[in-house]
């Protein structure tokens, strides 16, 4: 299956399958099935597709940033609440996932897609899938950012290379990284000094989205 997002799922149940959806595509069966799987619509008795009541609820928490209610929906698609289970145990390599779960690198990459969505859709702080990637995550900031000041001999380190060296040892979707160093931020509360211009003067330097805005230089107290 080809990979389908939460934006396009809503959009599907919002015009109540009009607009550009061919439930007789190959395409259109895709989804509708896995919209049947999560109990999203039906087939009326009049062999009409229809949203059911969960597929209504489902829009609504869309709308309302209800990462929760939607994750509930998504637990019911049996690859990806094997995928979810590991990812929130911390195993978020695509490679080990594959591999303890059996599934294929396309099933993996449209769950982990789907991880990354509803980190971005959420409006909580602290959602399920974030509360329990959390600590590995704070120890994984810790220790690649003493590396790093150490090895370039300056508390002030590039936002970017902390971000490429996390990365190496936790495959985190952009919003979910961005989400778990903004609580890290947030916890940490004076600790912590963001810069958002170079310490130099530099024509071409790389910054890291937090907070909607730029930064490139992050500095830990103490």
């Amino acid at each position: 299956m080809r990979p389908v997002t939460l934006a396009r799922i809503t959009s599907i149940l919002r015009s109540e399958f009009k607009n550009d959806f061919d439930i007789n595509s190959r395409r259109g069966k895709e989804i509708f099935k896995v919209l049947l799987t999560m109990g999203l619509a039906t087939i009326g008795e009049d062999g009409v597709p229809k949203v059911t009541y969960d597929g209504w609820r489902f829009v609504k928490a869309y709308d309302e940033g209800r990462a929760d209610v939607i994750n509930s929906y998504l637990l019911r698609l049996k690859d990806y609440s094997e995928i979810y289970r590991l990812y929130v145990s911390g195993i978020t390599s695509p490679s080990k996932l594959c591999m303890l779960t059996g599934l294929n690198q396309v099933a993996v990459d449209i769950s982990l897609r789907l991880i990354n969505e509803l980190s971005a859709l959420s409006c909580h702080d602290y959602d399920d899938f974030k509360a329990k990637l959390y600590p590995k995550f704070e120890r994984l900031v810790y220790k690649k950012y003493k590396a790093l000041s150490k090895k370039l001999r300056n508390k002030y380190v590039p936002l970017i290379e902390l971000k490429r060296e996390i990365l190496k040892e936790m495959y985190l979707g952009e919003n979910v990284f961005r989400r778990l160093l903004e609580a890290f931020v947030k916890r940490q509360g004076d600790k912590i000094i963001l810069s958002q211009a170079p310490l130099i003067r530099s024509t071409s330097f790389q910054a890291v989205t937090l907070f909607n805005k730029a930064y490139v230089y992050i500095m830990m107290m103490g």
